[in-house]
Order: C-alpha cells, then sequence, then structure tokens
C-alpha cells in the first residue's frame, strides 16, 4: 500500500503513505521528502498498533495532509498531520 501527493499552496515537497511494521500491515506512517523523493522525513506514525491498509493522501488546507485508510480490514479512519518535518 503506497500513496503519494504533491504538496501545494507554496510547499514544494511529497507526502508518502505506507506501512512502515516489522511485517504485516502494521504502523502507517507518513513521510516527507522536500526534494522530489531523493530523501525522506517521518512525518508521524497513524496507527501504530493496528492493521492498516489502502491509504489514500488529500490535501486538507495549505498546512496539513488528510489520509483516509482501512483500519483492521473493518473500518475507515481519517488521520491528519501537518506538513511541517
Amino acid at each position: 500500500m503506497v500513496s503519494v501527493h504533491r504538496a501545494s499552496d507554496g510547499i514544494n515537497g511529497l507526502v508518502f503513505s505506507h506501512n512502515n511494521g516489522p511485517k504485516g500491515r502494521f504502523n502507517l506512517t507518513l513521510w516527507w521528502s522536500a526534494d522530489d523523493g531523493s530523501s525522506w522525513t517521518q512525518l508521524r506514525d497513524l496507527d501504530p498498533s493496528h492493521e492498516s491498509a489502502y491509504s489514500s493522501l488529500l490535501r486538507h488546507n495549505g498546512t496539513h495532509v488528510a489520509v483516509a485508510y482501512e483500519r483492521g480490514f473493518s473500518e475507515i479512519r481519517v488521520g491528519f498531520a501537518p506538513l511541517d518535518p
């Protein structure tokens, strides 16, 4: 599961979400790149203790990104993170 979103509104960068756990679909994490994907900085762990899948990134406003994802294969969640690593 991977989702990438190019930031806008004067913020230059990419946001990337994926599962960052040692195995399975755990620890949905958001990452930030200010250099078109050459390097990545972790923004935040969204749901470290539950299985998650099928994330989709959306610009919430000029300073935050929203991520919709399936949690535990039975519910849809939405999380928010600032675009400020």
